[in-house]
């Protein structure tokens, strides 16, 4: 009995003392960066960041023949402020300069002709706060049509904060991603007249397409392999492009999803016009889809990659490829 009581004893003591040890531990100050008792100031814009890039403020826009779209935003702009890990002891001025040494892999600085402007290079954290009162102002000046398409970074840091420590997360970057998009979406038409197709070569998924040049719905060219390049020589330079007029062998049988390339000069690279989303044809005899561009293209060479189909496993069956040209 009393060898029985003696184990209960020292099972109390154990638990008593792992509590004790816990309760010590959670009482124990805890600090954004991990393993200092310092205070420390540092950048987090609680924002979804590019991977690789430390807070990132991302804009997208879109780039047409007639104008410059920014997605989900009226202007590329926002706000940064500085933190600290504790209650500031004094006021701390954190002081912050643009920085392109800080450029990554894949992105480009801003194009010539656009600045990333700072409405002020510094903010205060007042006394007993860990938030600065105030912020800065990111924006990008100049004219967006600039922008080709691709990355862009503007990145700033934290160079000081008066006699407070610096963090490693002191960096922050404006980051633009444009796109440029010369194809209309949901197109019922082509405006203009049909160009001459005579002598015209083409083919699709490497085999010879001639056939959608011949006036004809009963013939077509056929490929299932997806991407499937459809690639089309007129033989010279035909400029004011209007669209293009696709006619199909079976309303089923038609593309649904294409990149759409152009390029003048046979050594030239093909320039993406954007991506053609294109719907199930009309129930008429030529069963047409339409690829309609925003503004009107120079080229000799047209490009379909085509991504899809109206319905998966049956391939497309084109019968004609007619551009259209408005003088």
């Amino acid at each position: 009995m009393k060898r029985r009581l003696k184990n209960i004893q020292t099972a109390l003591a154990v638990v008593i003392s792992s509590m004790l040890f816990f309760t010590s531990c959670s009482e124990e100050e805890t600090f954004d960066v991990v393993g200092s008792s310092e205070n420390k100031v540092f950048l987090n814009t609680q924002l979804w960041s590019p991977v690789g890039v430390a807070n990132g403020v991302v804009f997208n826009i879109t780039k047409t023949p007639l104008e410059v779209i920014i997605q989900d935003a009226e202007k590329i702009e926002t706000r940064i402020v500085a933190r600290c890990t504790k209650p500031a002891e004094t006021d701390i001025r954190v002081q912050f300069a643009y920085d392109p040494s800080l450029l990554m892999n894949s992105y480009a600085l801003l194009p010539g002709g656009l600045t990333l402007s700072m409405d002020k290079s510094e903010v205060t954290i007042p006394k007993g706060a860990t938030v600065s009162s105030d912020s800065i102002v990111l924006s990008i000046e100049g004219d967006l049509s600039l922008f080709d398409a691709g990355a862009y970074m503007a990145p700033i840091k934290i160079v000081s904060a008066g006699d407070a420590l610096l963090s490693e997360m002191i960096t922050a970057s404006l980051i633009v991603k444009a796109a440029f998009n010369n194809i209309e979406s949901g197109a019922t038409s082509v405006p203009g007249a049909a160009l001459n197709r005579s002598g015209w070569s083409a083919t699709l998924g490497g085999a010879d397409a001639s056939n959608i040049f011949d006036n004809s719905n009963n013939t077509y060219s056929s490929g299932s392999a997806l991407p499937l390049v459809l690639e089309v020589d007129m033989q010279s330079v035909q400029s004011n492009i209007t669209g293009i007029r696709l006619q199909n062998q079976s309303r089923n049988y038609c593309m649904s999803a294409v990149n759409v390339y152009v390029k003048q000069g046979v050594s030239d690279e093909y320039i993406l016009q954007g991506r053609a989303s294109l719907s199930r044809p009309s129930n008429i005899q030529t069963y047409p889809q339409f690829i309609r561009f925003i503004g009107k293209v120079e080229a000799r060479y047209i490009k379909l990659e085509i991504l899809s189909f109206i319905y998966s496993g049956y391939p497309v069956r084109l019968s004609e490829f007619i551009p259209y040209q408005e003088e």
